[in-house]
């Protein structure tokens, strides 16, 4: 009997991998389509194949096509989008995929009341639900009246995280506290986009449901103790006791909308005075499911027997007090609260943030990508610690940056060397984010310079940033003509696997480049280097900030800097150059 498939499209370590774990687990064919392709994710034992699709980038036209192919070319029995940015497009064109497959997402009307706040909160109000006071600015966008109205702090909320229309971007929730933080924070804002809410104080609590026709069928409680340092989803949390008014509150929602699927209802209480109010509503699967599993609920493998063969899984209960910890997630926070700390205070923190992991001693702790039949995971997570961990304490060798310059500096020579003894011209290909500021302004500086030689070395540059066609800022063109180089005929382009097969050298930034650039294409061809890991930069990683946004003055420094490193780059290439040609 043929086993069913299901595709994942997801790379996360928190609810693509509980996904795919449950459902490996139960026999099925776990297919997955990452955007990350070095996540640890994909290491799992359940994972059968990867697919492969182009990011969903603008209105997710490109991704919508392929993915059709995708579906001719295979039988899925389900598809498990993940991520708002690859489920909008699936709801945009989902009578494209009619016949074709099942997909695990809301109904139409569902999708456009959940997945925007501004309609999830009237249709909250309609039913009595508790909420913080909130303003639409286009009553008044006075940043004083709204925060006398409001109170401070207060919260910018988008109504839309991901819109269908451009998908490649992240709307995100601001706090101010002041007038200014509030004017800043509304500003580039479009009227009727977003709203401004009275910030509650409390804990951050989730109830997690799974729910069939309007009636849920299971649901989890959870507590947030550590919040990602980006914010937005738990870096640390604890399963609790239902809430029965919380709970109320979802079965109110749920039973109004006739709602079938998953969702997590993001609520915040203050634990001392018992009030309460939602924030907001993910129909999808949600960051803190691993938790869930862990304490005993298999939100995946009933959400799939209720939409493959129309089966409710009976409820299960759960342990209480199981914490869950995404470890990736909570160093980054502890890195960000330490540093907000000082003396005392912050060795106090540190010593009850180690503290917290002797839980795991007594089998109250579990880490987000540690279990013991599907190990591979974390030790690809622990791997990255380790690799994170030894540059940290390298750096901090004396004559670490001096060695690290020689060695940056040989790999460029034997790189050109390579080429040009292979009978082909060098090639050096400039990598930032966006292929806007720094590499624009790399590979333009470097061109200019190499006179005789400008028809036997290529310079090229892109971006991460996976949308093409984008002129520099005004801020960098104007940094530019001061180092007397015109970037005012620059457009962007998205970096692909053809430039890369093409270089000789791919020379980035900074560290998460050459993260998001091996995400994209784990298998580059040539060497990757950062370019003030040819230079003595103030910077002790090598190097060069995006200095998008940051005024004159940070162009001038971080521009001053490529140019330093373009100098070295020219030498390294007249010296391999020279030293290849034939005498």
């Amino acid at each position: 009997m043929e086993r069913q498939k299901v595709l994942v499209l997801g790379d996360d370590t928190r609810s693509c991998l509980t996904i795919v774990r449950s459902l490996g687990r139960r026999g099925l064919a776990v297919h997955v389509a990452p955007t990350d392709f070095r996540s640890p994710a994909l290491r799992s034992r359940y994972i059968e194949a990867v697919v492969q699709l182009p990011a969903p980038v603008n209105d997710g036209a490109d991704w919508t096509r392929a993915f059709e192919k995708v579906l001719r070319r295979d039988e899925f029995d389900l598809v498990i989008p993940c991520t708002d940015r690859s489920l909008l497009p699936l709801h945009a064109h989902r009578e494209n995929f009619a016949g074709l497959t099942r997909l695990a997402i809301p109904d139409p009307e569902h999708v456009d009341i959940l997945f925007d706040k501004s309609n999830t909160r009237k249709l909250a109000e309609s039913l009595g639900v508790n909420l913080s006071p909130a303003i639409d600015p286009r009553e008044t966008d006075d940043p004083a009246e709204i925060l006398a109205r409001l109170g401070a702090p207060v919260v910018v909320k988008p109504n839309r995280s991901v819109r269908a229309e451009a998908l490649d971007r992240q709307e995100l929730v601001q706090i101010a506290g002041t007038p200014q933080q509030l004017q800043a924070a509304m500003a580039g804002r479009l009227p009727g986009s977003y709203y401004i809410e009275a910030f509650f104080a409390g804990t951050g609590v989730g109830v997690s449901v799974l729910a069939d026709q309007g009636s849920i069928l299971q649901a989890f409680q959870h507590h947030r103790i550590h919040q990602a340092a980006r914010g937005g989803s738990s870096a640390y949390r604890v399963s609790a006791r239902l809430s029965p008014e919380l709970l109320a509150a979802c079965e109110s929602i749920v039973g109004r909308l006739g709602y079938t699927g998953v969702a997590m209802f993001e609520f915040r209480r203050n634990f001392q005075t018992n009030a309460w109010v939602l924030l907001e509503v993910n129909a999808r699967p949600w960051g803190s499911m691993p938790l869930a599993a862990a304490a005993g609920v298999d939100f995946p493998y009933a959400w799939y027997r209720l939409l493959v063969d129309r089966v409710q899984l009976e409820q299960r209960p759960y342990r209480q007090g199981i914490y869950g910890r995404n470890l990736d997630l909570d160093i980054a926070f502890a890195r960000k609260r330490a540093a907000e700390l000082k003396g005392f205070s912050r060795a106090s923190f540190a010593a009850q943030w180690v503290a917290g992991f002797t839980r795991a001693a007594i089998g109250r702790e579990r880490l987000d990508t540690l279990v013991l039949d599907d190990a591979a995971p974390a030790l690809r997570e622990l791997q990255a610690l380790a690799m994170q961990i030894g540059r940290f304490c390298c750096m901090r060798l004396p004559g670490y940056r001096t060695a690290r310059r020689m060695v940056t500096r040989a790999r460029l020579r034997r790189s050109i060397r390579k080429t040009t003894a292979a009978g082909r011209n060098p090639t050096v290909a400039f990598i930032c984010y966006g292929n806007i500021c720094r590499s624009a302004f790399a590979e333009r500086a470097l061109s200019s310079t190499l006179g005789d030689w400008a028809s036997d070395i290529l310079v090229s540059s892109a971006g991460t940033y996976q949308v093409s066609g984008r002129d520099s800022p005004e801020e960098a063109r104007l940094a530019a003509l001061r180092c007397h180089v015109d970037l005012s005929t620059h457009r962007s382009r998205h970096v692909t696997m053809q430039l890369l097969s093409a270089a000789s050298i791919v020379i980035a930034f900074d560290r998460s480049n050459i993260e998001a650039l091996k995400a994209q294409y784990p298998r580059i061809p040539c060497p990757v280097i950062l370019l003030g890991e040819l230079i003595d930069t103030l910077d002790a990683n090598g190097e060069i900030a995006d200095p998008y946004g940051g005024g004159p003055a940070v162009f001038d420094a971080a521009f001053a800097a490529i140019e330093r490193g373009v100098a070295m780059v020219r030498r390294c290439l007249a010296e391999s150059v020279v030293a290849s040609s034939p005498t």
